[in-house]
């Protein structure tokens, strides 16, 4: 059994604890080679093994996972053979895949992104060649990761992204004169250490082989095709969006491709360690509600969701519009990343921050949809939304400076135009979803917000010759404690405990709802 409060817990924790040791990577990286045409060149080579790690690793996770879950109460046998089933024939059609991106590496590269320099395409395509094989490395880790996961196992397997992080960093020491091919090196070679070390602790962790054998033509896998499509359609087209972002950011100004992968680094914090977990947590809890059709269960447990996931993410959201400049110079400012490079990844950070309070929401009416199993409205919001932030890229462009954040902004409009979408679709189904129960949820945490800013801003003016690092703990400090005090005042008990009220919400008694 899955005590989910714990659960996420100790997913937050090794999730911190890993993007800890990720950012000495990315400052280290940031010294090293700056926003100039070498990171370009690897921002651009690393969209699609990324691509592929989404479509056929994060997308059957997903799948998986539940999957694995349900066997192992109905199908016991069965359930082992499953598991060797799809790491078997995922991590073949990746190793394929990988294959063909490297045999295409200079056409793809060319295709698209037609507005770098042919300089910085051929050193993509050098890239390209090397890193296409660490979508197989990684998708087969996060397989296993998703199966461990499904054991009860969560600490271990999140930390284990931390080989990735220290070989890219043995890689870098070792070979710096080589440029981003040491990246590059590093960031396969960590990927494979990472999905063997992990596939040897999941055989420790499931026991004995299964005599039980099954193939894709089992009933039971054959009535999961149109959830898989759904699901395989929902992280396939945001993750086409990010390659549509670095297509048009490789017209703009050089810098502009890997100015996103920085910003980018940035913005995974606040989403991994705040906006996930609250959804993770919720998700299985939505899913029982909705199976029982318990539609008055389901409307107060979404809001209670909604409203931690504000209560955490607003005052983040605040703070990362406000202080951007000054977190990346914190983090990054020094070496080859100079003052316009600061200029640009912050300006880019603070308009993806604008997507952050539209984040838990619209994972949990995208996954709502799944279990309805409405698969043409998920493949029409992913197909539109491309359009949209394609069409959104090219007029910000225009108008933003830099552009490239420009395409960030649009990111974060698109993001809330699939949101409204998904509520407009699923209202039929549940007349109380909407942007008004959004808003609602929002309502209590826009006044301690503003305190928490005012008082953070104050903070900020009154040391205006301090370095960044004292000056902005200063400007933190003070907002937290407006923040606690305004919450305090007002009540706001999911300001103040945070995470720990999942334990009043989501409780002992529903821990064992089902994955999905």
């Amino acid at each position: 059994m899955i005590n989910l409060r714990r659960s996420a817990v100790v997913l937050m924790a090794a999730t911190a604890a890993g993007y800890a040791l990720s950012f000495g990577k990315e400052a280290v990286v940031a010294w090293l080679f700056g926003t100039g045409p070498e990171m370009d060149a690897y921002y651009a080579a690393l969209a699609l093994p990324n691509f592929l790690t989404t479509l056929l690793g994060f997308a059957v996770y997903a799948i998986l996972v539940p999957t694995y879950v349900t066997w192992k109460i109905r199908r016991p046998d069965a359930a082992d053979a499953l598991s060797k089933l799809v790491l078997r024939d995922v991590t073949l059609a990746l190793g394929l895949l990988s294959a063909l991106l490297a045999l295409l590496a200079g056409p793809l590269m060319r295709l698209l992104f037609p507005g770098i320099p042919s300089a910085v395409a051929a050193r993509a395509a050098q890239l390209e060649r090397l890193m296409a094989w660490a979508a197989v490395a990684s998708g087969t880790a996060n397989l296993v990761i998703g199966l461990l996961n499904a054991q009860g196992s969560f600490a271990v397997p999140s930390l284990s992204a931390s080989i990735v992080t220290l070989t890219t960093l043995a890689a870098i020491a070792l070979f710096r004169r080589h440029g981003a091919m040491a990246l590059a090196g590093g960031l396969v070679a960590g990927a494979a250490l990472q999905a063997l070390w992990l596939l040897r602790r999941w055989r420790r962790v499931r026991g004995h082989d299964s005599a039980a054998r099954i193939g894709w033509g089992d009933p039971d896998l054959k009535d999961l095709l149109p959830f898989a499509t759904a699901v395989m359609a929902t992280f396939g087209m945001s993750e086409i969006n990010n390659v549509v972002d670095r297509l048009m950011a490789s017209f703009s100004t050089p810098g502009s491709v890997a100015s996103i992968g920085y910003a980018l680094k940035l913005l995974l914090v606040p989403q991994q360690i705040l906006c996930i977990p609250v959804a993770a947590v919720a998700f299985p809890v939505l899913a029982e509600k909705l199976a029982r059709a318990d539609e008055a269960a389901l409307r107060q447990d979404f809001g209670k969701a909604c409203r931690l996931s504000f209560a955490l993410i607003l005052p983040a959201t605040a703070l990362l519009l406000r202080y951007s400049g000054a977190i990346v110079v914190l983090f990054f400012q020094r070496g080859r990343f100079d003052p316009r490079s600061t200029w640009m990844v912050a300006r880019v950070l603070s308009c993806f921050a604008l997507s952050l309070p539209f984040t838990t929401p619209l994972f949990l009416v995208s996954r709502l949809a799944i279990i309805r199993r409405q698969t043409r409205i998920i493949l029409a919001i992913g197909a539109a939304g491309v359009g949209l932030n394609a069409a959104f890229d090219w007029l910000l462009m225009r108008w933003w400076d830099p552009p490239v954040a420009g395409i960030a902004l649009s990111t974060s409009l698109t993001t809330a135009a699939a949101l409204a979408a998904y509520l407009a679709f699923l209202r039929r189904a549940h007349p109380w979803l909407g942007m008004r129960t959004l808003g609602k949820s929002a309502r209590p945490y826009l006044l301690p917000t503003a305190t928490m800013a005012l008082t953070a801003e104050a903070a900020w003016r009154l040391l205006p010759r301090a370095a960044p690092l004292p000056r902005l703990a200063a400007a933190l400090l003070a907002g937290s404690a407006a923040l606690a005090v305004a919450a305090h005042f007002l009540r706001l008990d999911e300001m103040v405990r945070g995470m720990s009220l999942a334990k009043a919400w989501f409780g002992a008694e529903k821990s064992s709802a089902p994955l999905s």
